[in-house]
């Protein structure tokens, strides 16, 4: 989101010195007050998918967040929260969440975003 407010003012005086002088003085100031916000993520979308399609076709949930692990690659893997739920019953869903938390500002402190996405496929067997 971005917030913007801008404010100026201005003074304006002219004197008369002689018929061959005049002078004027001009005094002007402007303030901007600006403000934005962004929180850009990295998408886990697409590599819990993966995680999703094994859960759905393995029992094991091991073999799902492997599988997940694997999709994300080193660095996120190693900061993600994996997941899994898959109900014994062919049809039903089996749930891949991945969570991992986004630090903003690191060389101010910090400010942790929660990011979690979740994908789900239909059991299988």
């Amino acid at each position: 989101s971005t917030d913007a407010q801008l404010g100026s003012v201005a003074w304006t005086s002219e004197f008369e010195l002689s018929d061959a002088w005049s002078a004027e003085i001009k005094l002007n100031t402007s303030v901007i007050d600006h403000s934005q916000t962004e929180i850009q993520s990295r998408s886990a979308t697409g590599r819990g998918r993966e995680g999703a399609r094994v859960a759905a076709t393995s029992p094991d949930p091991a073999r799902a967040i492997e599988a997940t692990r694997r999709a994300l690659g080193p660095e996120l893997a190693n900061r993600a929260r994996i997941t899994v739920r898959r109900p014994p019953v062919v049809g039903r869903p089996a749930r891949v969440t991945v969570a991992v938390d986004h630090v903003l500002l690191a060389a101010l402190g910090g400010l942790r975003i929660p990011l979690e996405s979740t994908n789900e496929m239909r059991v299988e067997a």
